[in-house]
């Protein structure tokens, strides 16, 4: 028997049993890399209560939208859903209920919307929709069917009412201008006794 050549046989058999090794354990590090990449962008891009988009990812997606809005002349809604009396909700029944409040709300405006719509939550009980392709109309109509759906559901026995601000992209398409058109028509829905939408 040529010991040489068994030795030769023996280190090739051994360099691809370390290859094949080294192969699988470099798949398993790049989809961990993988993993913790995409916990990262969710991280910075998600609402973490909630599981909708946070204010910072609103602005970045609303501002293209618009842009893309721009070039096509076409329609754009800005909603601000308030949820009325959230801090006595909280007083009242505790933090731990009010984030079961938020979850509900968030799964409420996510329902039946199409893919390209944002949804957002902008801050603690306020959260933002940002719909395309869609006149005065029927933006007013989404509002009002996701006011009475919120108002027509009971949370631990809790009635929940929301007030609602709608504006359209009609003179410009910059988004913080529009928003503030919307927080003021909020303001007014507010002023005028919650549980209603207004239109800017």
């Amino acid at each position: 028997m040529n010991s040489g050549r068994f030795k030769v046989t023996y280190w090739s058999l051994y360099d691809c049993a370390n290859r094949d090794k080294l192969y699988e354990e470099l798949i398993k590090a790049k989809d961990l890399l993988e993993q913790q990449s995409q916990e990262l962008v969710e991280m910075a891009t998600v609402d973490s209560l909630t599981g909708l988009l946070n204010r910072r990812e609103l602005n970045n997606r609303a501002h293209n939208m618009l842009s893309q809005a721009m070039r096509t002349a076409s329609s754009v809604a800005i909603m601000i859903v308030d949820i009325d009396f959230f801090k006595n909700i909280n007083d009242s029944y505790g933090h731990a209920f009010g984030d079961e409040v938020l979850q509900h709300l968030s799964r409420v405006l996510l329902h039946k919307r199409r893919e390209h719509d944002i949804v957002a939550r902008f801050g603690g009980e306020e959260f933002v929709l940002v719909l395309s392709d869609i006149e005065e109309k029927d933006a007013f109509k989404v509002a009002e069917i996701l006011r009475s759906d919120i108002e027509n559901t009971m949370i631990n026995n809790t009635k929940i009412t929301v007030s609602i601000g709608v504006s359209m992209n009609k003179n410009n398409n910059d988004f913080d201008a529009l928003f503030k058109e919307a927080d003021l028509a909020l303001y007014r829905a507010k002023g005028g006794g919650r549980n209603q939408t207004i239109l800017y």
